[in-house]
């Protein structure tokens, strides 16, 4: 039985995370452009309650693997997974031109797996002038050549890549926007 409390606090931090990517790049560029950032009291009570909901949809879908996991196994099932991890990546790109506009992030998987999913959110503003490739090892999956590059969009794209245990992850980002700096989030969901 699905628990209305987790669909809903797995929808409001959801929201969180691009929320607080959203204040995140507003308030980098206040500290690019050198202007004084102080945070008020709302926002550091916003910034709180962004943590404590990703913090516990994290549990809660931990929770409920385990669950499905226990049901499998009462039916003499194998695990849907044995393992789930997220692997988030986070840049601020400098002005196209300038050292730091571009940018190639690397992470370890933490077991042989299969990545699954990768999440790329592009804020307000990029116009299609933030690229972004994804890739293991020397292989580059998403997309299979060239960038991605959207605007004011979070999508998803499914993916049954097999990685193995410590290969690299990485995401190549580029920045050709002359006039703005940009803040991209990448998460990589993968499973052994």
């Amino acid at each position: 039985m699905t628990n209305g409390k987790s669909i809903v606090t797995g929808a409001l931090a959801g929201g969180a995370v691009v929320g607080a990517s959203k204040l995140i790049e507003s308030l980098s560029r206040k500290v690019e452009a050198g202007e004084p950032v102080t945070l008020d009291p709302e926002t550091l009570a916003l910034l709180a309650v962004m943590a404590a909901g990703i913090e516990e949809t994290s549990r809660g879908v931990a929770a409920s693997v385990s669950g499905i996991n226990t049901l499998l196994a009462a039916a003499g099932e194998p695990p849907a997974t044995k393992k789930i991890e997220q692997i988030p990546y986070v840049q601020t790109l400098e002005l196209a031109g300038l050292v730091g506009s571009t940018a190639r992030l690397v992470e370890y998987a933490p077991f042989s797996g299969y990545v699954k999913e990768v999440i790329i959110h592009w804020p307000l503003g990029c116009n299609q002038l933030v690229d972004v490739a994804v890739g293991h090892g020397i292989t580059q999956f998403c997309p299979r050549e060239e960038y991605l590059a959207l605007n004011d969009a979070t999508p998803s794209y499914y993916f049954n890549e097999y990685v193995d245990d410590h290969e690299e992850l990485w995401v190549q980002l580029r920045n050709r926007d002359g006039g703005d700096p940009h803040t991209i989030v990448v998460t990589i969901r993968i499973e052994g």
